[in-house]
């Protein structure tokens, strides 16, 4: 790189050219690594490419199916996710972590049974991988069993005790049972393991919302949007907090970024029609109610509000 950036226009056509004939010999070990290494950069699209090369190379490859499907996950194709996956346990039936991702894959789209299924999977062919544990965890509390979530990411951290991940999960388990001291705890051991993960500030932050000390569960969410500028929800989450403590203008600044983060997202359309009922903003508060039935048209509260609003 250092040689490129000080050559002259001639000596960088004369790299690129070598470059060129060292990638024609390249393997598709070497095309996969190439693959990692622009997924590493996050770009996933180019990673893509580069694991394509490896397939063409060795069609009973089954490592660049598994990168190439994490990547696609990354861009949001879920589906075509879980087909890379599949193609990599097809290869090698043996192979536990596209069984893993799998499963994560499937937590992504709100197939939670076949979250667990996947992970069960995995865990047959590598007890020891704690990923899975994981994934089955959450799966679990997605659907409302907070103590086998508990049981499942309490097991992942005991096979890998720096994964921040499962500390996260039993932090929203704790949460959502209502011990908000023990939730707050797993939190901060998460951002302990990870200060750049945002989620467990967020969760914090519910915890401390649940616990009636919302300007705490602000600096939560401050944080948590300081870390993932591009995440609506800690705005969401923070827009609530200043609904409580009354202040409902702030409320209302909150919301609206959220919604301009994600503008199918419903709940900050909800939240801000209450916030304007609280100004006697009768009008706008059923604006705010139909935009949210035009993203969620079987949203019950947005249907009630809005009926009792319109008598």
């Amino acid at each position: 790189k250092e040689r490129y950036k000080t050559a002259s226009e001639s000596q960088k056509q004369e790299i690129n050219r070598e470059m060129k004939r060292n990638e024609d010999e390249f393997t598709a070990v070497q095309w996969n690594e190439k693959g990692m290494e622009r997924y590493n950069r996050k770009d996933y699209q180019g990673a893509i490419e580069y694991f394509r090369k490896a397939i063409e190379l060795d069609h009973k490859y089954a490592s660049p199916w598994n990168n190439m499907g994490s990547a696609y996950g990354y861009l949001g194709n879920y589906n075509k996710e879980i087909e890379c996956y599949r193609k990599a346990i097809e290869l090698d039936p043996k192979y536990a972590t596209p069984w893993s991702n799998m499963g994560y894959s499937y937590a992504c789209l709100g197939d939670y049974h076949q979250t667990i299924e996947c992970s069960r999977k995995a865990i047959e062919l590598d007890p020891k991988f704690a990923y899975p544990w994981n994934n089955m965890g959450y799966a679990y509390g997605a659907l409302g069993d907070y103590h086998k979530e508990i049981e499942y990411c309490q097991k992942a951290i005991e096979l890998d005790q720096k994964f921040p991940s499962p500390w996260n999960n039993m932090g929203k388990a704790y949460d959502s049972l209502g011990n908000y001291n023990k939730a707050i705890e797993c939190c901060r051991k998460a951002i302990e393991l990870d200060s750049k993960f945002s989620n467990p500030w967020i969760i914090m932050g519910l915890a401390y919302a649940h616990s009636d000390n919302h300007n705490k569960a602000i600096e939560c969410y401050r944080k948590a949007i300081e870390l993932d500028p591009k995440d609506e929800v800690p705005w969401n989450y923070m827009g609530k907090a200043y609904d409580h403590l009354g202040n409902y203008n702030k409320a209302i600044e909150c919301f609206q970024k959220a919604i301009e983060l994600d503008p199918k997202y419903a709940g900050p359309w909800i939240n801000m029609a209450f916030a304007n009922l609280s100004l006697r903003n009768r009008d706008k508060a059923i604006e705010c109610f139909r935009r949210a039935l035009e993203i969620d048209p079987k949203n019950k509260k947005a249907s009630e509000a809005l009926e009792i609003l319109l008598g």
